[in-house]
């Protein structure tokens, strides 16, 4: 029984395998003459290799189908080759969109290789461009440094003193040249005024490289900065003595300058002169179209005349105590020289004139 199962089952697989032999003969005989017929009524136009897998497109002549829809005239075909020595250097890869293959992001080469760009021998010079013309403190610009790019596929290379990792970008003009350019924002304080901006463009060339420089200036207007005042002579002053007031402040544009005393507007002056007659307290203001700034205190102090003239009549009596014991010490001086005795050399003088009137 088992043996006749075996049998059956045997026989049951080989006719199936039969028939789907025929049916694959089939279609590979129709798949053939499908293709031997576009072949003659088509025309190749590009083949595409794939390692084995070579996709063929045809388009139908016009003789040979109906033409309906743009869409339904190109046929792709797919088959299978075994790559041999004399296939391959036969056969040319040929892109999907066209015959030449796609172009390269820089544009089309030509047969000799890439566009040669030639840099004269005195190479472009770059231009620094600022967004705002009336440049200001507390404003933000953008600065731009660019130049001429004979070769977009090399570009020149662009450094300045600014901030060295600005991007540089390389940009096509409408008439069909291109610039490459670097960026920066800054915002302006007074630190930016008289500031130079350098921007140099290297450009290279075969066996080296040129470069050109340029350089600007900032301007930059800004309020009224370290603002002080000051008095000659400095210190305690008499009254009726005259006395100047300088007001100093560092501004652009230049700042105008107004004294006041205790609170009183009294100058309009960079200098203020005047004659002492009351204390007080001085100060001035520095200020222009973009703000003001007010200096420190100034005081004013008269002397006391009363404390000099104290000061006088204690060194009238020190002088006067001096010459006292000066004349003292002198007067004693004199009284014992002049209390002195006589000399004794003149007793035997008178002894002898006694014993000569004895005599006679």
């Amino acid at each position: 029984m088992a043996v006749l199962v075996i049998v059956c089952l045997g026989v049951s697989f080989w006719c199936f395998k039969s028939k789907h032999s025929n049916l694959q003969q089939t279609e590979s005989q129709t798949g053939f003459d499908d293709d031997a017929q576009m072949s003659e009524g088509s025309k190749t136009e590009g083949e595409v290799n794939y390692g084995e897998i070579s996709f063929i497109k045809k388009t139908p002549e016009a003789s040979s189908l109906p033409v309906q829809k743009s869409e339904e005239q190109e046929t792709v075909y797919a088959q299978v080759k075994v790559p041999t020595a004399e296939n391959s250097s036969a056969q040319t890869a040929e892109s999907p969109e066209g015959p030449e293959g796609p172009e390269s992001p820089e544009g089309p080469e030509s047969p000799e290789g890439p566009e040669r760009c030639e840099t004269p021998d005195s190479p472009w010079t770059p231009s620094i461009n600022i967004s705002a013309g009336d440049l200001k403190e507390h404003q933000s610009v953008t600065v731009t440094c660019s130049a001429f790019t004979p070769c977009p596929h090399s570009p020149p290379e662009l450094t300045w003193n600014l901030q060295q990792d600005s991007l540089r970008q390389t940009e096509k003009n409408t008439d069909g040249t291109f610039t490459t350019k670097i960026q920066e924002n800054i915002t302006l304080s007074d630190t930016h005024d008289g500031y130079n901006i350098s921007c140099s463009a290297r450009y290279p060339v075969i066996g080296g490289n040129k470069t050109a420089e340029t350089e600007v200036t900032l301007s930059v207007s800004y309020a009224p900065r370290n603002t002080s005042a000051s008095i000659s002579p400095s210190g305690l002053v008499s009254a009726g003595s005259w006395v100047e007031l300088s007001c100093s402040s560092r501004a652009k544009p230049p700042p105008r300058f107004t004294w006041f005393w205790n609170g009183i507007k009294v100058s309009e002056k960079q200098k203020h002169s005047f004659i002492v007659t009351n204390e007080g307290e001085f100060y001035c203001v520095a200020k222009n179209d973009l703000g003001n700034e007010t200096s420190s205190r100034i005081c004013v102090s008269i002397k006391d005349d009363r404390s000099s003239g104290f000061l006088v009549l204690n060194i009238l009596n020190i002088l006067g105590i001096v010459l006292l014991c000066i004349s003292i010490i002198s007067f004693e001086c004199w009284f014992r020289f002049s209390k002195k005795p006589k000399k004794e050399t003149e007793e035997p003088t008178y002894v002898n004139n006694v014993m000569e009137t004895k005599a006679s």
